[in-house]
């Protein structure tokens, strides 16, 4: 809201200055903001008395219904009187309080009629605004504890003049240009200094109110726009580590000891401070990822491939080693060598990798990461990549990775840190002998000392200083807590750490609470303020967990008083705290139940979202969780159904579970044999099929004995023995098959998903020797598929393209090409667009309309393909440059020459950079042009 006022001098800058600060609130990549009014606007501009009433009336509503946050802004002019602060429209007058909007009178009604909010900002910029902390400080107290809610109010002056709407301005410029630090957000909290740097004239201030007090903390969730100049994501997750964080003398020692080493790992025990030193250095590496327990290979090649695309070289780097490497290469290397190891190995110049937290890899991650680590720390084609790990003493590091003990603070270094957060003088003694040079505890202990009169008020260990902060978050410390329970149970099952996703919480804290509204749960997060780390708050892409694994293992423990004795030492002997009773603990296995019945409704099995949130959390913890939630047979099937998007971090999976399923069920249980079947089949998809023949072939020896000839596992293992064994006899082979239809059919009936797999294997050794006859046994086959898998099934829609491959080779290419047509927009609606089968599809279509004299329409579908090929694999993958190739072939037949010329001018130059310029596909294509040349 802006507004002039008749009585009062004229702001000329103040549509400008308004509309500017508007527009960076909605803007998508900055403030995100949604208009609070029903017209889709959100600036009320020289409204008159009435529209600003009822355009903050309808914003209040509004806002409370949808349990959302609002930002309210009013730039012009106001007066204070004794009780309340007045904003001016244009017929109000200085000392006439019914011309003007009572603030704390006429808002504050609202806020108490709406309660429902999640938040609210409220920015002030006019004349003696600062009053508004003064007069209605014990207002917005009572508010606060009316409503539960939390809200911030950011004003441009104390007692005297805010300039010519210079703070509007100002601030409209710093959102839309950062703040210069790595933190991820702009919050008013953050903005107060630099706004006082620049307008020294004025004294520009902010209070936070949380549940009727004036807080010093702010909501995360509360901030006013991303920060423009914000750092990777990796510094950025660490980013709050630095609030507090003081160099050490033994800090500055180490990092100047980690210079020269090809591959370094920092290591102490658990609270050492391991993390805010890696924070510390974040500046100086090129990538930098945060392992939490819901870490897989796949998202810390993400999170580092996200860091090294800013690194000139690495991009193009990507580009080579996708162009140089055959597919059947590509589809062997799991995500880390494919998406971060091959092309650094390729990249010509210094890089610099920090992993933080290896200790927090899940067992499933485990292996897979540390082999990448490996390789990474070791091999000489990545000399020239450095390396800095952190991890607990006693984790194991990589190869060839020199480790660092990092020491404990001295006491003078702790004492001063107690001096800066403002712990009374008289607790440092207590607190530095317990904390025993431990960063943790002694934040952990500042954090609860607050105005405590003597050091016999403090707790007396770690875990209860833990207790003291929780039991400060309850809404009635002597009663129970519901909501809090709920949510430190799912919290305490997903683990430390920014892990998972908002909207999991909310949907397992309903399972555990019942269905509490969202802003409510919000509320407790607010409440957990330090026992918290959150990434992206407040925005849809929130990542929430504890801040230590110390804090989860003293939660799902049961005894308080062992607990961090390594750490801290024994208890005191007269100690007065008794252990936390058993019905304060969290019930962690409810939270792992929690979690799996969201996942499983949330993120069915089968279906795919490699990338999107709730997907990949399910991918890395869902298993996790439903063993620990006591379901160990359903995380054989969730591993079936849910798979990752490379064959060798599937691999990767199976190999880490299997001994675990062997251990529960027995090593010739059907569990246990069903996941060697899925291992042997995931090392046939990383192209080593040589060695999944192998496995296969002693599964099928053991699933014979342990299970039966005709035990479903036992016929899966023989289909793959006849469909991988391609360097056997056809006649053998072709009667396997038809032995094992017959017995599939007695097992399962011939409408059977199984029944009509084993029949396509037949026909499809068939059509390798007489494509007629192979593609009348696939038609054969087609409707009773189609009946039992449903016609959008993959495997039906791969029967049919089956159908057009034999048709072609028959030489019917009419047939083929009409059949194909039909088929590749339905391939193309239901299967991904990356799916190899469809890219195959369309180009095979193209072909064939071009063998049937379509060239008009044969070039239409060409340019299409190359747009599709582009869009999955670049503009320079080999595959690609060979459609646009293609391409050009169709363009000279359309008589187009000159295009044609031109692209394959282009094709043959990108080819001799991509290929090299001796490569027969390079060579070809200069031939094909010379002699265009010379005719």
């Amino acid at each position: 809201m802006g507004s002039q006022c008749d009585t009062q001098e004229h702001l000329s800058r103040l549509g400008r200055a308004v509309t500017d600060l508007d527009a960076v609130f909605r803007d998508p990549a900055l403030g995100g903001c949604r208009p609070a009014l029903p017209d889709g606007t959100s600036l009320l501009l020289d409204p008159d008395a009435s529209a600003l009433e009822e355009g903050l009336r309808t914003a209040v509503a509004r806002a409370s219904a949808d349990g959302a946050t609002l930002f309210v802004a009013f730039t012009g002019h106001g007066f204070a009187t004794a009780s309340d602060f007045h904003l001016m429209t244009r017929k109000s007058s200085v000392g006439k309080p019914e011309s003007a909007y009572a603030l704390g009178k006429s808002f504050t009604d609202l806020l108490l009629e709406h309660p429902h909010l999640d938040g609210l900002v409220l920015v002030l910029d006019a004349c003696e605004s600062g009053h508004v902390l003064t007069v209605l400080g014990d207002v917005f107290k009572d508010i606060a504890r009316s409503t539960g809610k939390r809200f911030e109010v950011l004003v441009s002056t104390g007692s005297g003049a805010a300039f010519a709407c210079a703070f509007t301005a100002a601030l409209a410029r710093l959102m839309r240009s950062g703040t210069g630090t790595p933190r991820a957000f702009l919050t008013a909290h953050s903005a107060l200094p630099l706004l006082c740097g620049q307008l020294r004239a004025q004294h520009p201030s902010h209070r936070v109110y949380d549940r009727g007090t004036e807080v010093s903390y702010n909501d995360p969730s509360l901030w006013l726009t991303l920060n423009a100049s914000r750092a990777r994501r990796g510094i950025e997750r660490l980013a709050d580590l630095l609030t507090w964080y003081r160099p050490t003398a033994g800090a500055d020692t180490l990092a100047g000891q980690l210079d020269g080493h090809r591959a370094v790992a920092v290591t102490a025990p658990a609270g050492q401070g391991k993390s805010a030193f890696v924070a510390s250095q974040a500046a100086q590496h090129d990538a930098v990822a945060v392992v939490t327990a819901a870490t897989t290979p796949e998202t810390l090649a993400e999170e580092l491939a996200r860091d090294l695309r800013r690194l000139p070289g690495f991009p193009a780097a990507v580009s080579t080693f996708r162009q140089t490497t055959p597919d059947a290469v590509l589809a062997g290397l799991d995500a880390l060598h494919a998406q971060v190891l091959g092309p650094l190995a390729l990249l010509g110049q210094p890089a610099r990798v920090v992993v933080d937290g290896l200790d927090q890899l899940s067992a499933t991650a485990h292996d897979p990461v540390l082999a990448g680590l490996d390789d990474l720390a070791s091999n000489p084609r990545l000399e020239h990549v450095s390396l800095l790990v952190t991890a607990r003493t006693g984790t194991r590091l990589p190869h060839g990775a020199r480790e660092f003990a990092l020491g404990t603070a001295t006491r003078a270094e702790l004492a001063s840190y107690l001096t800066e957060r403002g712990v009374p003088p008289h607790l440092h003694a207590t607190i530095l002998d317990r904390a025993d040079g431990n960063w943790l505890a002694a934040r952990t202990y500042a954090d609860v000392a607050g105005a405590l009169e003597t050091a016999d008020d403090l707790p007396s260990s770690l875990g209860a200083a833990f207790d003291r902060s929780l039991d400060a978050a309850r809404t009635r410390p002597d009663r129970g807590d519901p909501l809090l329970d709920a949510v430190l149970t799912v919290l305490a099952a997903a683990g430390p750490g920014p892990v998972l996703p908002m909207s999991l919480l909310m949907e397992a804290v309903h399972l555990l609470a019942g269905p509490e509204p969202a802003h409510l749960v919000r509320d407790v997060l607010v409440r957990l303020q330090g026992l918290l780390v959150r990434s992206a708050a407040g925005t849809d892409e929130e990542l929430v967990g504890f801040f230590h694994a110390l804090l989860v293992e003293h939660l799902t423990s049961g005894d308080d008083l062992d607990l961090f004795e390594d750490l801290m030492g024994p208890p005191e002997p007269d100690g007065t705290e008794e252990p936390l009773p058993p019905s304060r603990r969290v019930r962690v296995t409810d939270g792992h139940g929690a979690l799996a019945d969201v996942l499983h409704a949330r993120v069915p099995h089968q279906t795919q979202g490699h990338g999107t949130q709730p997907f990949d959390y399910a991918l890395a913890a869902e298993p996790e969780h439903l063993w620990r939630a006591g379901r160990q047979k359903a995380v054989l099937h969730g591993l079936q159904c849910r798979t990752a998007a490379r064959p060798a971090d599937n691999l990767a999976r199976w190999s880490a579970w299997l001994p675990r399923l062997t251990d529960a069920f027995g090593e010739r249980s059907a569990e246990s044999l069903t996941a060697r079947h899925q291992l042997s089949g995931c090392t046939e998809a990383t192209g080593r099929r040589a060695e999944a023949l192998a496995l296969a072939r002693r599964l099928a020896d053991d699933c014979r004995t342990a299970l039966g000839p005709r035990h479903t596992a036992t016929l899966a293992v023989r289909h793959d023995l006849i469909r991988w064994d391609d360097g056997g006899d056809l006649d053998e082979r072709l009667e396997q098959a038809h032995a094992l239809v017959s017995d599939v059919q007695q097992v399962h009936g011939p409408a059977h998903a199984d029944t009509l797999g084993a029949q396509q294997t037949v026909a499809w050794l068939i059509g390798t020797r007489d494509p007629a006859l192979g593609r009348t046994y696939l038609e054969e086959m087609l409707p009773t598929a189609t009946r039992v898998l449903g016609a959008g099934d993959a495997r039906v829609l791969l029967l049919r393209l089956n159908i057009t491959y034999r048709l072609k080779q028959e030489g019917r290419q009419e047939e083929a090409r009409s059949a194909l047509a039909e088929l590749v927009p339905e391939m193309a609606a239901r299967l991904p667009a990356h799916d190899r089968h469809v890219l195959t599809a369309r180009a095979n279509l193209v072909e064939l309309t071009a063998e049937c004299g379509r060239h008009e329409e044969a070039l239409a579908q060409s340019a299409e393909l190359v747009s599709a090929m582009e869009r999955v694999y670049g503009d320079e993958h080999p595959d690609v440059l060979t459609v646009r190739s293609n391409y050009a072939v169709h363009l000279l037949r359309a008589h187009r020459r000159s295009e044609a010329l031109a692209l394959l001018r282009q094709v043959a130059n990108d080819q001799t950079r991509v290929l090299g310029a001796t490569h027969t596909v390079t060579l070809a294509t200069r031939a094909f042009l010379n002699r265009l040349d010379g005719g």
